[in-house]
């Protein structure tokens, strides 16, 4: 089944890759790629194209048993193979603004949940993959885990992810 576009547009982000990247691999043109993600086109060969672009650059979108997509993993990167997970960084980090773009949450929101400055919650979205734990950044975790997102944890074969509680189609 084919990722809501919010989903799409936050495997994107989490990867790093712009829609110019996403539209090559999918041989479409960028403004399909973000027509997609606004939810503004819904065509579905080309919003798969999109999903098949964001699985061959190693993202794995999670199923319900009844065949939603709920979430995805990120591949894993060669510090997470080689070195394993290091005491006191936050493996997830990376995944904090895609999960509240999943979840259609603003800054605003997440700050206030998280009783932080907006402005905070824009730098901890901001830090790299292996950032450390911070207060700010727990906070910013335990406000999106509180609007329905589950973090999973990274494996010997795959990144950490997230997926959605409830999901809407």
């Amino acid at each position: 089944m084919l990722a809501s576009a919010k989903l799409l547009k936050s495997a994107r982000i989490a990867l790093g890759a712009s829609p110019e990247a996403i539209a090559t691999a999918a041989t479409l043109h960028s403004r399909t790629v973000r027509k997609i993600e606004a939810a503004a086109s819904r065509q579905s060969r080309a919003a798969m194209a999109v999903q098949a672009a964001l699985e061959s650059k190693g993202i794995e979108f999670i199923k319900t048993p009844d065949g939603r997509v709920a979430g995805f993993l990120m591949p894993p990167t060669m510090d997470e193979r080689e070195q394993g997970q290091v005491k006191g960084q936050l493996p997830f980090a990376a995944l904090l603004k895609p999960a509240r773009l999943a979840l259609g949450l603003s800054l605003d929101e997440v700050a206030t949940q998280a009783r932080i400055h907006p402005r905070t919650v824009g730098r901890v979205e901001t830090r790299g993959p292996n950032a450390e734990a911070t207060a700010a950044s727990v906070a910013v975790r335990d406000a999106l885990e509180a609007s329905g997102i589950e973090f999973l944890p990274s494996s010997e074969v795959r990144g950490p992810g997230f997926r959605l509680r409830e999901v809407d189609i």
